[in-house]
Formats: C-alpha cells, sequence, structure tokens
C-alpha cells in the first residue's frame, strides 16, 4: 500500500502558490517557468477543485481556456483523485471547436459526484508553454438522474 494517508495529494508539487478553482472563478497561469509532471511533453499546471456537493446530488461544471487571454493551445483533464498517485482521468478536451476565439482552446463540462476529490490538469499541446486563463462555472447542483418508472400494468 502507498505510504500516504486517504486524500493525500502532494499539491505542493502540483498547485501553483495553492489555488484551487471554486464556482464562478478565472485563474490566469503561465506555464513558461513550469515543469513536465504529468502527460504530454510540455509543462502542466494542476488546481483543486473546491466545491461542497450534497449527499444525493451532482455537481453540472464548465472549466474552459475559451477565451482571448489564452495565448496558447492547451489541453485539459479533469481526476477523480490525485493524478500523481492513484487518480483516475474521467474527462479531457483538446480542441474545443466551438470557442469563438478558436479550436485549439478546450472545454469540459460533466458533473461532479460527492465524496471525490477533483483535479485540473492544464498543459500546452506538445512542447507548447505560456499564458492561458482558466475559467471555472458551475450553474447549478442538480439531483441524479433516476430511472423513469416502469410501465404500469393493465
Amino acid at each position: 500500500p502507498p505510504p500516504f494517508p486517504p486524500g493525500y495529494c502532494p499539491i505542493e508539487r502540483l498547485d501553483i502558490d495553492g489555488q484551487s478553482l471554486h464556482c464562478g472563478t478565472s485563474v490566469l497561469g503561465d506555464t513558461s517557468d513550469a515543469t513536465n509532471v504529468l502527460g504530454g511533453k510540455s509543462p502542466d499546471h494542476f488546481y483543486k477543485i473546491d466545491v461542497q456537493i450534497q449527499e444525493g446530488e451532482e455537481l453540472f461544471i464548465s472549466i474552459d481556456t475559451c477565451n482571448n487571454d489564452t495565448k496558447i493551445d492547451t489541453v485539459l483533464q479533469l481526476w477523480a483523485g490525485c493524478p500523481i498517485l492513484e487518480g483516475t482521468a474521467v474527462a479531457e478536451n483538446d480542441d474545443y471547436f466551438q470557442c469563438p476565439f478558436g479550436s485549439t482552446h478546450s472545454r469540459i463540462k460533466t458533473f461532479l459526484a460527492p465524496g471525490v476529490d477533483y483535479y485540473v490538469h492544464i498543459e500546452g499541446f506538445g512542447y507548447t508553454k505560456g499564458v492561458y486563463l482558466l475559467t471555472m462555472l458551475c450553474p447549478i447542483a442538480l439531483p441524479p438522474l433516476s430511472p423513469p418508472p416502469p410501465p404500469s400494468s393493465p
């Protein structure tokens, strides 16, 4: 077994200045002086998602670099659990073709479940490094979708 307590992630190796992502926030970052920790060949940054999700609910989120301040071709991944320990990539996007600022920007839209630590991994495509603006929006919390009731018998 790993020598780490449950839920531990060496965020100091991942995060820039300990920043987290919250609903309705944007973070301006620059990977120019970062190192490559995970994924492709370019330097990367990680952010822990800091949201409260009630048991029995899911939270719909949108995370993107679709803006005029992002100057590099970005790749986004969403991880359930610590990316460099035993986490699992649950969503990924390289090119968001509907972005009005260019298809080299990225967007992930998904639901988050309660009781899971989520992390966002951002890096440039290939060897790309530079400035990005990462935004996280959370429109509403929803109860999980339940299957339709069975048809009634006559």
